[in-house]
């Protein structure tokens, strides 16, 4: 049982640490899908689906996922067997990513996260540089926190590598959520690690918060509580994107809606503007336009 534990604490702080290094990892069975068996966080946060999504639309194939873009399984197939046959210590393959939506993408770019393979980030009027992300905050969609980490951890490790961190105003979300700081990381629910990680991400004050899917995976009850931990902290000095799913949910305080599609950008929308002139709703508008 020790030993089963070191290996799962070992696994989770590889897979943390990968993740924040922006490295994707991840092992596929050596069959025609090359199917995969696992993947770190970050694999998932790259081609924009959450694992759930991943397995039900593609079923862990990767021949599935590449489905549009068939020369690309065939030469990654080429390049693994022959690498394979030769016992050669690793390959490389370059191919582009089959993004659903380009929403995490672009979220990543905006933080400095990544970096365009064309053209510039702007941000106040120059282009994005190091000093910028002092004042941009982004929360991932998957769990970042190490599984052995109580909850007074995350904010100690938050004070140390954040310099713009706010500490009583994270303790005064934390205090509305239920939640205490001895609580460990592992035995949250996903609505409370999910209340945990956008209370770490606000109390960051910083100018433009970037919130990726931040009701994904809870429950109704814990979406609420979000979304007013969200709205608490909304003022005149900073501004709050958050990418969702859930159109009918946020119309009533959503003032523009950026809809992206396929990986571009497919309109921007004031909806108060929109519901004056048109009367559209934003649920009509996500219809029509995705």
């Amino acid at each position: 049982m020790i030993k089963n534990y070191a290996n799962k604490v070992m696994d989770y702080e590889y897979n943390a640490f990968m993740t924040l290094m922006n490295v994707s990892v991840s092992k596929h069975l050596f069959d025609e899908h090359f199917t995969v068996l696992w993947a770190n966080d970050y694999f998932y946060q790259l081609i924009g689906y959450t694992k759930d999504e991943y397995e039900a639309s593609f079923h862990n194939h990767v021949d599935e996922y590449f489905k549009n873009d068939p020369d690309a399984v065939a030469l990654m197939g080429e390049i693994i067997t022959k690498a394979y046959q030769q016992q050669e210590p690793g390959y490389e393959f370059e191919c582009p990513m089959q993004v659903k939506s380009g929403k995490t993408t672009w979220m990543k770019l905006i933080a400095g996260l990544s970096k365009p393979e064309k053209g510039e980030i702007f941000y106040e009027g120059h282009p994005l540089c190091a000093k910028d992300k002092e004042s941009i905050a982004y929360m991932a969609t998957e769990n970042f926190f190490y599984s052995y980490m109580k909850i007074k951890d995350v904010e100690k490790y938050y004070t140390d590598f954040f310099a713009g961190f706010d500490r009583a105003a994270f303790w005064n979300l934390i205090g509305k959520t239920g939640l205490d700081g001895e609580m460990k990381v592992r035995e949250l629910s996903s609505g409370m690690n999910a209340k945990l990680r956008i209370a770490a991400t606000l109390a960051r004050k910083a100018k433009l918060t970037l919130l990726d899917e931040p009701l994904n995976g809870v429950d109704f009850k814990a979406r609420e509580q979000i979304v007013e931990m969200i709205l608490r902290q909304a003022d005149e000095s900073r501004t709050i994107v958050m990418s969702t799913h859930l159109i009918e949910e946020i119309e009533s305080y959503v003032e523009e809606a950026i809809f992206i599609k396929g990986g571009k950008l497919a309109d921007v929308v004031n909806l108060e503007r929109e519901r004056m002139t048109t009367g559209r709703s934003l649920t009509e508008l996500y219809m029509q336009l995705m």
